[in-house]
């Protein structure tokens, strides 16, 4: 009589058996690895493929602004509808546009993130509506945040955030907190002439 525990090994050996037989068939006797060059053109992922997060650009952009003077307009990148290389007496600072879809992420997301980004905690919703300034321009009222890590103040962040239905239009001015703050009335000049 055979056991159940017998026929499971069994059946387990012969599987194991036929997989092998199979994978020594499937390489014609050839043991060598094989690789291979695909072009980028060919490397779209397709319909069936896992889920992405969802695409938060905008789309082609119809924004304007007025450049301030001495800013060093740079190639705009796939993110970036502008970017701008400036000068100060702590260093290089960098300046750009980024328009993303519907209220992308919400303003606490986003400025906590910021915050991460050079070193600081998180706060509270109530402590990132504290902490916004207020800017009028073309396209109506704006926020824009002072974000400067006391400890590490190479590293801070200008960030002014516009809300222009469908779409919420990000100016970031990243780079030491002393050429950001001589920058500072042309960062808000600047975010104020965003306009579509």
């Amino acid at each position: 009589m055979i056991s159940s525990r017998q026929t499971y090994r069994n059946s387990a050996f012969g599987l194991a058996a036929l997989t092998v037989i199979i994978n020594l068939c499937a390489c014609n006797g050839d043991m060598s690895v094989q690789t291979y060059r695909v072009p980028k053109s060919q490397m779209t992922p397709s319909s069936d493929s896992t889920p992405h997060a969802p695409d938060m650009t905008a789309g082609p952009s119809s924004l304007r602004w007025t450049s301030p003077p001495g800013w060093r307009e740079q190639p705009p990148s796939t993110m970036k509808q502008v970017s701008y290389q400036i000068s100060g007496s702590a260093g290089n600072a960098e300046v750009y546009v980024v328009e993303l879809a519907g209220d992308a992420g919400g303003l606490v997301a986003n400025v906590n993130r910021w915050r991460e980004q050079i070193g600081l905690p998180q706060v509270s919703d109530s402590a990132v509506r504290s902490q916004a300034k207020s800017g009028t321009g073309a396209s109506g009222n704006f926020q824009w945040y002072e974000i400067i890590n006391p400890g590490n103040p190479s590293n801070a962040i200008y960030a002014a955030v516009l809300t222009l239905p469908p779409s919420t239009i990000f100016v970031k001015m990243v780079g030491p907190a002393g050429t950001l703050q001589e920058q500072r009335s042309a960062f808000v000049t600047f975010s104020g002439s965003i306009r579509r």
